[in-house]
């Protein structure tokens, strides 16, 4: 068959205009039709928009489109997908079974990263002797450029092969926002999906591994924590908590001496109100090459801000050997999104349970804890010496326990501990002020879509929050709370009228707000001399810490306060210790934050939920007696 080759000059706007020549070759075969019926075939050395199709074959054209193709009521989402196998040499493949007009959009949802992206278009009926419709490479695809992709029309149903390549390999992660979505519209009569899974090259089919470096190689690997453990007995127990990706790094200073048995436990979680999964766990003496790292990788198919738990465990007989054990962990660099979250203080690692909706709103509740709209804390500074800026950090951790434990509390009221005050500084929970100088009454049913801000106050015991509302600062003289000290009784709803009551308008006289006294000790606590005690709760109103055996650390690992050899995760005992003063006991399940050990002490559990809501519903009283928290279960 004799082939017939020319060349066409084209603007953007399909016309020939010799000054502003964009060519290509177009090769032409000659069919029994005329040009409906030719395969044209366009090579474009960079990308342009056309308005007519660029390629045309018996059964399918193919025209590019920037940003999104042109809504048609006629046509629905008959596949999304996130595509992780394409690379600049690689390709992901969808085959997909349909006719008709069939709109092909590429996404990239990145902030700054952009990377070309080519697609080619092939119609599959025969697998041997495919036939190639069209090829389009969309520059710069991300950004302020997010979407790009084509409009096919394919007369009749036809098996179809979509291939795309992605200069960006991945970007700094390999997961999302750096990959390209793939969004398919089409007739949900005659289109047929049909998934083309290819195993993910860039990741580890799961658990731990030792590697010496990055698992890709577009990786950078982050620093997040640098740990240092000293007077290390059998069963201590290291825990720090981050926010990464898909892959969690340890990496030790030096390798462990012979006999040293110390195992790191890798756990993970979406970022809410679920419960901790082990991923892996792998013996440090394995790293026995200086540049030896411990690599924890999760499985899931979409990875978005996972939350990482790390353990490492002295085992039986491992604390004769290693008296001192340093080591760094470490994320892969995310600009777009990781980077910029801090890690372990966010209140849905602290809460290891399924989502708590209710669908109903509580009215009245007999504990204060449950029903008291403020409460004050106040730091006894004179006790000890803070390190520097460690108060404003440690106040961060109160709010953040009590966001957590009120959060956890199914059976409390719309309005309790809608505020805090420490220090003498005043903290909201969400948009809780704003929300109480609304004019609109507060709701006594669940929350609906679309609802002004007052009515979402029920939405916290709703179950609609996630992630956790927290606590945010308040400025002395508020307008908002001074229009709700300013407001006519008439104007305010019941709720609003019993906040006012507690806050310190100058024309009422609040009642006692709840109180808790928070009281760092360089010295025994009323607890007792037992180096054990890490922190002890006498009397349901102080809450002390012993700086005399243990240094408390914050999420990254700074330190707070302390000058024990032994270290101590300050949000962990913070938030037991409130636990405590809310009215629960020591409980020896799981890792339930109120068990009686720092050593086992992680999360809030259904099982302090539970006590929890008897205790505010009246049904149980609360423990009303002096507690230590112990670093060891049995000393």
């Amino acid at each position: 068959m004799q082939v017939k080759t020319f060349r066409l000059y084209l603007t953007s706007f399909g016309a020939i205009n010799i000054s502003r020549i964009l060519w290509g070759s177009i090769v032409m075969k000659p069919c029994a039709s005329k040009l409906a019926n030719f395969i044209i075939t366009v090579a474009l050395p960079t990308f342009l928009w056309l308005s007519l199709p660029v390629t045309a074959s018996a059964s399918a054209m193919c025209n590019a489109f920037q940003g999104l193709a042109t809504y048609k009521p006629e046509l629905t989402i008959v596949y999304n997908t996130v595509l992780r196998q394409p690379s600049n040499s690689a390709s992901a493949l969808v085959d997909f079974e349909g006719g008709g007009e069939i709109h092909l959009t590429l996404t990239r949802y990145t902030k700054q990263f952009r990377a070309d992206v080519t697609l080619r278009v092939l119609l599959y009926d025969d697998e041997a002797n495919p036939i190639f419709v069209c090829e389009k490479k969309f520059g710069a695809l991300g950004a302020d450029f997010p979407s790009a992709g084509v409009v096919l029309d394919v007369q009749g149903d036809h098996k179809m092969r979509f291939e795309v390549y992605d200069a960006g390999n991945g970007g700094a992660t390999g997961d999302p926002p750096y990959l390209v979505e793939m969004r398919i519209e089409g007739k949900s009569k005659q289109s047929k999906p049909v998934a083309a899974p290819v195993v993910i090259p860039s990741s580890s089919p799961g658990g731990c591994e030792v590697v010496n470096g990055p698992k890709r190689d577009q990786a950078t690997l982050e620093q997040v924590r640098s740990e240092r453990l000293t007077t290390l007995r059998e069963g201590h127990v290291f825990v720090g908590y981050t926010f990464g990706g898909r892959n969690l790094y340890l990496r030790l200073h030096s390798p462990l001496p012979p006999g040293a048995f110390l195992t790191a436990r890798f756990f993970s979680k979406p970022y809410g109100e679920q419960a901790f999964q082990e991923i892996c766990r792998i013996d440090l003496s394995t790293l026995s090459a200086p540049h030896d790292i411990a690599l924890a990788t999760l499985t899931e198919e979409r990875i978005f801000n996972p939350l990482w738990r790390v353990e490492v465990v002295v085992e039986p007989g491992g604390a004769s050997y290693a008296k001192d054990v340093s080591f760094d962990i470490y994320r892969e660099l995310d600009p777009e999104r990781q980077s910029a979250v801090e890690g372990g203080e966010a209140p849905a690692a602290y809460l290891c349970v399924k989502p708590l909706g209710r669908g109903i709103v509580i009215k009245s509740a007999s504990d204060g804890f449950a029903s008291v709209p403020v409460l004050s804390i106040e730091i006894d500074h004179n006790a000890s010496t803070l390190a520097p800026g460690a108060a404003e950090r440690v106040r961060q951790m109160l709010l953040t326990a009590m966001a957590v434990w009120r959060r956890a509390c199914t059976t409390c009221v719309l309005e309790h501990l809608l505020f805090v005050v420490i220090d003498g500084q005043l903290y909201s929970i969400g948009d809780a002020a704003a929300a109480l100088v609304q004019t609109a009454p507060v709701m006594t049913g669940p929350p609906r879509l679309g609802d002004p801000v007052l009515p979402t106050l029920n939405s916290y015991q709703a179950g609609t929050r996630t992630p956790i509302e927290v606590y945010e600062p308040l400025p002395p003289n508020d307008p908002i709370i001074q229009r709700l000290c300013a407001m006519d009784a008439s104007q305010l709803s019941p709720i609003s009228l019993k906040v006012r009551e507690y806050l310190e308008c100058p024309r009422h006289s609040p009642p006692a707000a709840l109180k808790l006294i928070l009281t760092p000790l360089n010295k025994d606590t009323t607890c007792g001399s037992n180096p054990e005690i890490v922190a002890c709760e006498p009397d349901r109103l102080h809450v002390e810490l012993s700086g005399k055996n243990y240094t408390f650390r914050g999420t990254s690992g700074e330190p707070l306060f302390g000058t024990g050899k032994r270290s101590a995760d300050m949000q962990t005992v913070l938030l037991h210790e409130i636990g405590h003063w809310i009215g629960l006991g020591h409980t020896a399940v799981g890792e339930g934050v109120m068990s009686g050990s720092l050593q086992y002490a992680r999360c809030v559990d259904n099982e302090a939920i539970g006590s929890l809501a008897r205790i505010a519903s009246g049904q149980a009283k609360p423990a009303d007696q002096k507690f230590a928290l112990k670093y060891f279960a049995n000393p």
